[in-house]
């Protein structure tokens, strides 16, 4: 089968042309059954243009995106009128959207047990969590005995992830991950504190970070992502510690740790479903993407009086009155 994988990393972001997980480890294996082609349509990724155009070239649409973000928003305007199977691998925590409209991608896929709150009042008729990090790296192996690292936190320093909770800590700190849209203020606070920053490494630099910290601190929001970080530094034998106020997270901890196998196998399940003929029918797809388009344009029309105000302030600004 032929899959064509949308995603969106901006060439100024660390990981741009660096990523790895165990999303992208699952889906080497997957690679090794089906065709997969990974698309980045990123709006100033180089080849946006020929990515867009290629989406609909395929067996298979899979799309890496929370509900609304910018893959997503590249398959409902490439699919539109499309009958072809689609699936939307869910990266973020948003609710899903109404039944009628998330029926316009013939598969869910999610990543915590707690995610399973959202979905039952989205009726979606074939939903899946599968979630998995690399254990080829995150492992136990030459963990160190005498950890040297009191606390690491993994990710980038956005504000939804309370980067500034790690100032309150004692001992030896660190944040490992993409800086490059940081805050200079918060990142001077954490030179001053004595806080090590390092920014995104290879997966495999990463995991020798893990195997010398004791605890994983994550205390980020329910947006707030942090699922790899916790995963991962289970996997690598690190206590863990998250805000009590992120049921999302505890439920990764309860859950325990899974491998990227256990992540393909998954998808791979998921792939030879829909293969079979578990679809959505094409009257409830066609349904969504028109409920989608009305739901695009009444936005639109929200926010049409500020985008003219805008507009209209800055062609003044431009004719200097």
């Amino acid at each position: 089968m032929k899959i064509n994988l949308l995603y969106a990393i901006p060439p100024q972001s660390d990981i741009y042309g660096a990523y790895h997980d165990g999303f992208t480890a699952a889906m080497e294996i997957v690679a090794q059954r089906h065709e997969v082609t990974w698309l980045n349509v990123h709006p100033y990724e180089p080849g946006y243009a020929e990515n867009i155009k290629r989406i609909k070239d395929a067996d298979l649409v899979l799309v890496k995106s929370d509900w609304g973000w910018l893959p997503a928003q590249a398959a409902d305007r490439a699919l539109l009128g499309s009958s072809l199977p689609v699936a939307l691998l869910i990266a973020g925590s948003n609710k899903p959207q109404p039944s009628a409209l998330a029926r316009r991608y013939d598969a869910i896929v999610y990543e915590t047990p707690w995610y399973e709150n959202y979905l039952k009042d989205c009726h979606h008729p074939f939903a899946l969590q599968a979630f998995g990090v690399d254990t080829r790296y995150m492992n136990t192996k030459d963990r160190a005995e005498n950890p040297n690292i009191d606390y690491v936190m993994v990710g980038r320093p956005a504000a939804f992830k309370r980067p500034e909770r790690l100032l309150e800590k004692e001992g030896r700190r660190l944040l490992a991950g993409d800086i490059s849209a940081a805050s200079p203020e918060l990142m001077q606070k954490f030179a001053d504190a004595g806080i090590e920053v390092v920014k995104h490494v290879h997966y495999e630099e990463l995991a020798k970070i893990y195997k010398r910290a004791a605890t994983v601190f994550t205390p980020t929001t329910l947006q707030g992502g942090g699922e790899r970080a916790v995963m991962e530094g289970m996997a690598c034998g690190c206590q863990v510690e998250i805000s009590p106020d992120n049921p999302k997270l505890q439920s990764l901890i309860d859950m325990g740790v899974q491998s990227h196998e256990d992540y393909a196998k998954a998808l791979l399940s998921m792939i030879q479903e829909l293969e079979g003929g578990r679809l959505v029918s094409n009257r409830d797809k066609c349904m969504g993407q028109v409920l989608n388009q009305v739901m695009i344009l009444k936005a639109k029309g929200k926010r049409l009086p500020n985008t003219l105000k805008i507009r209209g302030k800055n062609i003044l600004a431009k004719f200097g009155r």
